[in-house]
Order: structure tokens, then C-alpha cells, then sequence
């Protein structure tokens, strides 16, 4: 125990040492545009979700609710917190709004009304067909060993050399997994009014 560190309340001097040497950035949209490149962004991703289907990560998210002053509508705070030891960072998403009383649906887009706001996988095949997998909003991958144990909720298991696998997992079973022929692409739902390549966009663009 006597190795253990311990911060605990403003005032304890050994705490408030602690806290000096730690450094914590404050990004918003704009700085983040500023400092990232698209092809910045999208590694981080690929590393962090390699090291989340590792099991070397974690990813959380929660939703707050409270009712505004007379009862019109409710404030909101969703936090979204990950923690990656390979890059020795705990990251901080928080996003507030206002949603209007009675359990109106609110309706968000992106870009435009109608436009479909997501992330779509193609993978090449051998005989020359694609493989698309719309994970839609409950959807996770996992990439593990074949012995590794299975969490729960998975439907769909890939396996690859070395007693490697892609594990699907889907609670509400929300996703959709298609093999086409590459000329019938654009016959999967939503494919076609996705926009185009995030690495093959310029920035002016």
C-alpha cells in the first residue's frame, strides 16, 4: 500500500502536487479542426478501436437529464469518456442541449435533411465480390484471439490465419451486412447518398 498514490481534495498539499505536474487540454470544434488533419483523425480512430477490440481501452457514455425552470423541456449533458494507456490519455467528450417537453422527437442531420450521417465498410473479396457492413448505431467489432472469451450480444464471427477474429457483436441487432457484386453497389441501402472518401476530400473542399 505504501507505493499507492492518492489524490483526493483541493487543500492536500501531496494532491495538489499531483495535479500540478498533470497537463489537461481543453479542445473545441474549431481548434480541432485547426490542429487535425483528416488523415490524423482517421488513424487515432483505427488505433483506438484496435486497442478497444484488444481489450486495452475503454469507451463509456452517459445521458443526464434534468427538467428546465416551469417544466419546458429538459436540459441535457451527455459526457463520452475513453482511456487509451498506449497513448497515456483519458479523453472527454461533452456535449449539452435542450430537448423540448413531452417527449417530442427531435430530429438531427448531417449536413442537410436527409442526408445520412454514418460509417459504412467495404471490404474486397477474392471472387471479386464486396463485402458492406452498415453497423448502424449498436454495432461493435472486436478483434481477438479465437480462444479469447466471447462478450456478449455477438452475431456474426470471422476468422482469419494465426487463430485470429473479426467478432461482430449487435444488441439490438440495428446492422446490416451485404455481399455484392461491386457493379450493384449502389443497390445497398444508403451507400449511395453517403458522400464521398473522407481521404480522397481536400481540405478547401
Amino acid at each position: 500500500m505504501e507505493n499507492d498514490a492518492y489524490v483526493t481534495y483541493h487543500g492536500n498539499s501531496e494532491a495538489d502536487r499531483d495535479i500540478a505536474r498533470r497537463s489537461v487540454l481543453f479542445i473545441d470544434n474549431e481548434t480541432a479542426a485547426r490542429v487535425l488533419t483528416m488523415e490524423d483523425t482517421i488513424e487515432a480512430v483505427e488505433e483506438s478501436y484496435r486497442e478497444y477490440g484488444l481489450g486495452r481501452a475503454t469507451a463509456t457514455r452517459a445521458t443526464h437529464s434534468v427538467p428546465r425552470p416551469g417544466g419546458d423541456g429538459w436540459y441535457t449533458w451527455d459526457p463520452m469518456a475513453s482511456a487509451l494507456p498506449k497513448l497515456g490519455a483519458l479523453a472527454i467528450r461533452m456535449k449539452s442541449d435542450i430537448l423540448p417537453p413531452g417527449g417530442a422527437q427531435v430530429k438531427k442531420y448531417c449536413v442537410a435533411p436527409g442526408k445520412f450521417c454514418g460509417l459504412i465498410l467495404l471490404f474486397s473479396t477474392d471472387d471479386g465480390r464486396v463485402l458492406v457492413l452498415n453497423a448502424m448505431f449498436t454495432g461493435r467489432f472486436q478483434w481477438a484471439e479465437a480462444g479469447a472469451r466471447r462478450r456478449p450480444n455477438y452475431a456474426i464471427v470471422l476468422s482469419f490465419p494465426g487463430d485470429q477474429q473479426l467478432r461482430y457483436m449487435d444488441a439490438r441487432r440495428m446492422g446490416r451486412w451485404y455481399l455484392v457484386p461491386r457493379e450493384e453497389l449502389d443497390a445497398v441501402p444508403q451507400l449511395a447518398e453517403l458522400g464521398p472518401d473522407a481521404l480522397a476530400v481536400e481540405e478547401e473542399e
